[in-house]
């Protein structure tokens, strides 16, 4: 009867209806997943950023609290730390560059380190604005000794090994 073809192709269409309504709530319900998974992939990934920071941070103060050691270093210490720095690289005629706040290295200091090493030395008239420590200024070339430019080789030299200590 007509009734029953109705039916059936009523019945049909509901399966079909059913089938693709199922198909397209998994379909949403994978995108749903794969949304939720690449949220929790980028939480992650900001959070060990954050991490990353933090520790930089935290190794960025050691470094700078060693440089605040050196520049707090007494008056004789601190002279002996950068005499020693100069003797490693100073060659006859070298002019030393001093900070524009240096107070603990004079003429007599300089005269007594030359004598020592047995260099003609002199102060440059100018002035470096780093935090402490020299620049020798040779014919040749200039050397850095400044305590930022010799904390810088001593991170990389030291930083994997300060991490490790600090963070294992």
């Amino acid at each position: 009867t007509a009734y029953d073809s109705a039916a059936a192709q009523r019945s049909k269409a509901d399966n079909e209806l059913k089938l693709e309504y199922d198909k397209r709530l998994n379909d949403i319900r994978r995108e749903a997943e794969l949304a939720v998974s690449g949220q929790r992939t980028l939480l992650r990934l900001e959070t060990q950023k954050a991490e990353l920071k933090v520790k930089r941070q935290i190794i960025d103060e050691v470094y700078a609290k060693v440089i605040e050691k050196i520049n707090s270093l007494s008056d004789n210490d601190y002279r002996d730390f950068v005499g020693r720095s100069i003797a490693k690289y100073a060659q006859a005629g070298d002019k030393i560059i001093i900070s524009k706040d240096e107070k603990r290295l004079d003429d007599q200091w300089l005269n007594v380190l030359a004598s020592r090493l047995k260099l003609q030395l002199c102060f440059d008239n100018e002035r470096h604005s780093d935090v402490g420590g020299v620049i020798l200024r040779g014919s040749k070339y200039d050397k850095n000794l400044t305590v930022s430019a010799l904390m810088e080789e001593v991170r990389k030299a030291t930083e994997s090994k300060v991490a490790e200590k600090l963070f294992g």
